[in-house]
């Protein structure tokens, strides 16, 4: 699905357990190149893959050079949304293009709640992310004021999420670092990062080993999610399809007449 330009870059997305099979294996092998390009996998990417819940990808042309993979899960009363992966050919980072399919997701998120309205299952969203990228490490903890409670000041669910996350991902922390993983993408990075290590990161985290930090937060405010994605999309000059507007606004009125009527 077409969703957006920003310049030189259009946006897609596609459902992964509904997109047809000649579609998603022309996707996924474009995919599979970006990810071959800075990353040395440990999973077979096809294998991956088949865990996620949505794909986005960005376009310059006809060539797909970066991506992003979300999972997302109800847990009782709480939607739990894990950015799993994100990769950017090195050509093309520093546009901010993560940034902006994270945006595009929460747009969504807030489209679904706002549809649903009253009818909404959740009420809270959890975003989870692990992460050896010490500019994106900074990033969440700059903007973590924004959320209920984060991995840099958690509350009991923030600690037990993560602590549930490591324990399937079958990962340790660094002692007294409960969201610090040693190890989490062993010999994975091509290249070293030429950035300042951040003063919160432990010292003995070992980017050679491939630690990571499990970014967790947590908030119930929908309003203030669909201000920060309009912040992000706004700064970065995206523009969201306009037939996609005009469904969103057919499908609001549709749902409005539901609830009122149901």
């Amino acid at each position: 699905m077409y969703l957006g330009q920003k310049g030189i870059y259009s946006f897609h997305s596609l459902e992964l357990k509904k997109a047809n099979e000649k579609e998603l294996s022309e996707i996924l092998a474009a995919c599979e190149k970006v990810e071959s390009r800075v990353w040395c996998a440990s999973e077979n990417f096809y294998d991956y893959i088949k865990k996620q819940t949505a794909l986005f990808y960005a376009k310059a042309g006809n060539e797909v050079v970066a991506f992003a993979l979300f999972d997302v899960t109800l847990k009782d009363k709480t939607l739990i949304v894990a950015a799993n992966e994100c990769m950017v050919i090195p050509e093309h980072q520093g546009q901010g293009l993560p940034n902006i399919f994270v945006s595009i997701l929460i747009s969504h998120i807030r489209f679904e709640r706002r549809l649903k309205s009253l009818k909404r299952c959740y009420e809270n969203v959890v975003f989870l992310s692990l992460t050896v990228n010490f500019k994106m490490m900074s990033a969440f903890r700059k903007f973590s004021f924004l959320a209920q409670s984060s991995s840099f000041a958690p509350c009991d669910e923030v600690h037990a999420i993560a602590k549930e996350y490591l324990k399937v991902e079958g990962l340790v922390t660094i002692d007294g670092h409960p969201f610090f993983a040693k190890g989490a993408f062993p010999d994975s990075l091509k290249a070293a990062p030429k950035v300042v290590v951040p003063g919160f990161v432990p010292k003995e985290f070992d980017i050679t080993r491939g630690d990571g930090l499990v970014y967790v937060c947590k908030t119930d405010s929908f309003l203030l999610l669909g201000l920060v994605a309009w912040l992000v999309q706004y700064r970065a000059d995206f523009k969201f399809n306009l037939d996609l507007k005009k469904r969103f606004n057919l499908n609001r009125r549709v749902a409005a007449k539901e609830v009122i009527y149901s």
